[in-house]
This record gives structure tokens, sequence and C-alpha cells, in this order.
């Protein structure tokens, strides 16, 4: 199983096992210790099937390359690590697979 991770400031996004569908939040203490960003564990939700992450320069943007609807999320990266969808890409070809952002 593939895992995504993405560090923000202080907060780590662990998202996907292939085939989950919500990106797990966590923070970061100063002595190391995680903790979840959101009760449930669930920061935010993607489309089906997320394979790959990437986390924009500055750490404020997060993408989601969707494997199951051949979409891309989008999230802003809020100030405590926690995700606010953006709006995302639609229409990618079967079998896509990698993802960077800028």
């Amino acid at each position: 199983m593939a895992e995504a991770l993405a560090f923000v400031e202080g907060a780590v996004e662990v998202a996907a096992e292939a085939l989950q569908l919500d990106p797990d939040g966590y923070r970061i203490s100063r002595d190391g210790a995680l903790s979840l960003l959101d009760a449930d564990g669930r920061t935010s939700v993607t489309g089906p099937a997320p394979i790959d992450m990437a986390l924009s320069r500055g750490s404020r943007f997060l993408y989601s390359l969707n494997s199951g609807d051949g979409t891309i999320s989008g999230f802003r990266v809020r100030a405590d690590g926690g995700l606010s969808p953006i709006g995302g890409a639609s229409g990618l070809p079967n079998g896509a697979n990698g993802l960077a952002a800028r």
C-alpha cells in the first residue's frame, strides 16, 4: 500500500493508503508527539483512491491525485494544519500517476 506524507509547519498530513478516501491530519508537538487534528481523524475529503500528494512551496496548498475518478483535489492549508477544499481538476487519463506542485 502506498502512503503519501506532506509536512506542514508543525503538522503532518498522512493521506492515502491506496483506496483510503480521506486524509488523516496530525499535529506534531514540540516533543515530537503526534495527535489528531480532528477527533474523527478526517482532516478533509479527497476523491476516490488517492495515490499521491504534493505540497506547494511555502506549504500553502496541498493537492491529491485521485486514481479512482481521474481527478486532482486541491486544499488550502490552514494555519493549524487543517485543510479547506479549493477545487481541483478532472478528466485525467486512466493510469495517471505522480504529482508535483510549485
